[in-house]
């Protein structure tokens, strides 16, 4: 469903596997994907924390609960997750770029 474009009908399907594994890396992941797609950035971000909370080094995961707290309006969850992931890859470009731009959102030199 979610390959087919169908994200409301695969949203139930991956909530039901989060609740059956709730170890499972991938199944918080691909929820706050869903979740993200939708539109609904507040649960996005729930999500991709606990994915952050299974796999801490994952690159993907901190970087897109950066994204999901960013359009939920938690700018400043948004900062601070972004700098964690900086600190983890301090080469990072894309990271760094994203620091810059919200930086400039806030107001910041």
């Amino acid at each position: 469903l979610f390959e087919a474009g169908n994200l409301q009908g695969a949203l139930p399907k991956f909530e039901l596997v989060v609740r059956c594994r709730p170890e499972d890396f991938q199944a918080a992941y691909n929820l706050a994907t869903v979740l993200y797609h939708l539109g609904e950035y507040a649960r996005s971000a729930d999500a991709f924390r606990r994915a952050v909370q299974l796999r801490p080094r994952d690159r993907d995961a901190n970087r897109f609960l950066g994204f999901a707290l960013l359009n939920a309006g938690d700018l400043e969850g948004a900062a601070q997750t972004w700098n964690h992931l900086l600190e983890l890859f301090p080469d990072d470009a894309e990271t760094l770029r994203n620091i810059e731009i919200l930086e400039r959102w806030r107001g910041k030199p």
